[in-house]
C-alpha cells in the first residue's frame, strides 16, 4: 500500500489463483479463487469514528486529509525542525508570532538550500551477519529536485541563483539572534505553566501524615 504496488501484487495473486482453479477446479466447486479486495484505508488502532478521526487542511488555496496515521510524519517534524528552532516554549502574542514569522524563512533557506540530507535506499548485511541500513549520497533538498528534472531552464536558474546568493554564516547569526529573542519573550512565562501543572513536593499539612501502626 505504502508503495503503490498493491494493485500489482493483487493481479499476481489472482494469476495465482486463476492456475490454481484450472488444474484442480474440484476444490473450488462454491466460486472461483480471488484475491482479497484492496482496503480503501490501513489503521494501527482505528477510531471509532474515521470521520472524526480525520481533519481538511487547507495548503495553498488546496485542501488535503489529516489523518491519524499522519501522526507520525508530523512528530518527526516537530522533532527535528520545531523544536529544535523554536524550543518547547509557548508562543501567543503577536511579538513572539512575529519573530516565529521572520525565523522560519531563515530556517527554510537553511534546510532546503544549504543542508545535505541522506535517504534510506535499502539494506544489507554485515559481516557478522547483522542488517545494516543502506543510503544515498547526501544531497540538500535543491539538489534532488533538480535531479528530477522536472523543473523548467528558467525555474532551475533562479533556484540555483536564489542558492547561490544566500550566506550561511549571516543566517546563522540571524536565527541565532531570533531565538535569543524568543528566549526572552517566552522562556519565564512557559516556566511558570510548567511548574503549575507539577503537583508540589511539600505534603498537605491540613490532610495530616499517614504513619504506620507498630
Amino acid at each position: 500500500m505504502h508503495y503503490g504496488t498493491a494493485a500489482i501484487i493483487r493481479n499476481k495473486r489472482a494469476g495465482v489463483l486463476d492456475a490454481a482453479n484450472a488444474a484442480h477446479p474440484e476444490r473450488f466447486v462454491q466460486k472461483p479463487p480471488e484475491p482479497p479486495k484492496l482496503p480503501s484505508g490501513s489503521w494501527i488502532n482505528k477510531p471509532d469514528d474515521t470521520e472524526k478521526a480525520t481533519q481538511q487542511i487547507p495548503l495553498n488555496g488546496a485542501t488535503f486529509r489529516l489523518t491519524d496515521s499522519d501522526q507520525a510524519t508530523v512528530e518527526s517534524k516537530n522533532n527535528h525542525l520545531v523544536r529544535k528552532y523554536a524550543f518547547y516554549y509557548r508562543y501567543d502574542t503577536p511579538e513572539e508570532r512575529a519573530v516565529l514569522n521572520r525565523l522560519w524563512p531563515l530556517v527554510n533557506d537553511r534546510l532546503n538550500y544549504l543542508t545535505p540530507t541522506i535517504k534510506p535506499t535499502g539494506y544489507a548485511s554485515t559481516a557478522d551477519g547483522r542488517r545494516r541500513r543502506l543510503y544515498d549520497t547526501p544531497q540538500t533538498p535543491l539538489d534532488r529536485l533538480l535531479a528530477t528534472e522536472t523543473l523548467s531552464r528558467p525555474q532551475q536558474a533562479e533556484l540555483i541563483a536564489y542558492r547561490d546568493s544566500l550566506n550561511p554564516a549571516k543566517i546563522a547569526r540571524e536565527i541565532t539572534d531570533l531565538q535569543n529573542r524568543l528566549l526572552v519573550l517566552a522562556k519565564e512565562k512557559t516556566e511558570q505553566l510548567y511548574l503549575a501543572s507539577i503537583p508540589t513536593a511539600l505534603p498537605d499539612i491540613h490532610k495530616g501524615i499517614r504513619t504506620k501502626a507498630c
